[in-house]
């Protein structure tokens, strides 16, 4: 109903910080011991059961999240640490007051494991889920709800038993019921809503409102050309990136402040686009040809031609000359260059890919409508 984000599969959409995606997990295993051990409304058994079932399905949903991840990827993250944990608060929900500590154990390594396998059929089947809801909310609570009919002990909460605890299968049945009718009942009052909300107001952004919000990412990482103001002075402090430096105790930890030889490049950065306010290469020092010679962020001028650090033994000018694509010098070393990459990513199979080469001026990005580099 919805359909897939603009830029879906095309543009980065990662989360913002990590920092802020475990600071919300915590608050949220945090607030969840009042959602169900507080749902017993009194200070008893029921509710230390499901206090201590809240935490150890919860911690072992994160480890079974992980497990999988390092298995499949090789790897642990952040986010699916912070992922798992809440799946286990998901799926422990429904069967936190009717099974045991041990089977909270068990219910929290299947219920991270399936959530981290259903997650990654999405990007396999193209379904757009932001917050991975279907992945962690649906199949995480259906599945809490099924394993009911498993690890019910029958002494707790209620006094059915599940099938590990010689009930057979008739509260598994149950269970399987009660999770296709809430499904079925959620999937058409929330379709009947959605219609009516689509026919009303709509779901989607116009395109006319849309378009400068959706290109803030493309304006805001690269400095326009149009203002000097925007461009990247190379006397700018930056800070340094990689492993801290040691600090000896007493020391203060702000930032350093330029040097001397920094100002200058800041001085002289400022003053070649006060002579020259607009265009690019405008202003240049004689002799040093290229699209970014007058944003050289303070490193040394390169020459019009030098050594390609990827491609050994090819000579690689930073900007073409004045020749056409299709003749003359820039045809020659364009055709180098696809050499060199289709002898180094050349295996013989199939997905090798394919290598276009095409004047700049002719890109053009369909959706703002920008042409020549702007387009990139």
């Amino acid at each position: 109903m919805l359909g897939k984000r603009v830029g879906f599969k095309k543009d980065p959409m990662r989360p913002h910080s990590l920092p802020l995606v475990m600071l919300g997990s915590g608050l949220l295993w945090f607030g969840w011991f009042g959602f169900n051990a507080g749902s017993a409304l009194s200070a008893d058994g029921l509710a230390g059961i499901a206090f201590i079932n809240t935490q150890i399905a919860t911690g072992a949903a994160m480890i079974g999240w992980l497990a999988f991840e390092r298995i499949k990827h090789g790897a642990f993250t952040t986010l699916g640490a912070a992922s798992g944990a809440v799946a286990g608060l998901v799926g422990i929900t429904p069967a936190c007051a009717y099974i045991s500590p041990l089977g909270s154990l068990a219910l929290g390594l299947i219920v991270g494991a399936l959530c981290a396998y259903t997650i990654s059929l999405k990007f396999k089947f193209g379904f757009d889920d932001s917050l991975d809801v279907v992945g962690v909310h649906a199949v995480g609570g259906a599945t809490g709800a099924l394993l009911i009919g498993l690890f019910a002990t029958g002494h707790l909460g209620a006094p059915a038993k599940g099938l590990f605890y010689g009930g057979g299968l008739e509260q598994l049945g149950k269970q399987a019921l009660g999770v296709v009718s809430v499904g079925v009942y959620s999937f058409v009052m929330a379709y009947l809503l959605g219609k009516a909300i689509e026919k009303t107001m709509g779901f989607r952004v116009p395109e006319e409102s849309r378009s400068p919000v959706s290109t803030w990412r493309s304006t805001r990482s690269r400095p326009t050309t149009s203002a000097p103001s925007a461009r990247r002075c190379p006397g700018r402090w930056r800070p340094l990136r990689g492993r801290p430096r040691m600090m000896a105790p007493g020391l203060s930890s702000r930032p350093l402040r330029p040097t001397r030889k920094r100002r200058s490049r800041h001085e002289a950065h400022h003053r070649s686009h006060q002579a020259a306010p607009s265009g690019r290469g405008q202003g240049r020092p004689a002799g040093v040809r290229g699209a970014r010679a007058d944003r050289h962020r303070g490193q040394r001028l390169r020459p019009a031609a030098r050594p390609h650090r990827g491609l050994p033994g090819r000579r690689v000018h930073r900007r073409p000359g004045p020749e056409g694509p299709d003749r003359g010098p820039r045809r020659g070393r364009a055709d180098g260059v696809i050499d060199s990459i289709v002898k180094a990513a050349r295996t013989g199979k199939i997905g090798d890919g394919k290598v276009w080469s095409i004047p700049v001026e002719s890109a053009v990005r369909v959706r703002t409508g920008e042409r020549g580099p702007d387009a990139l």
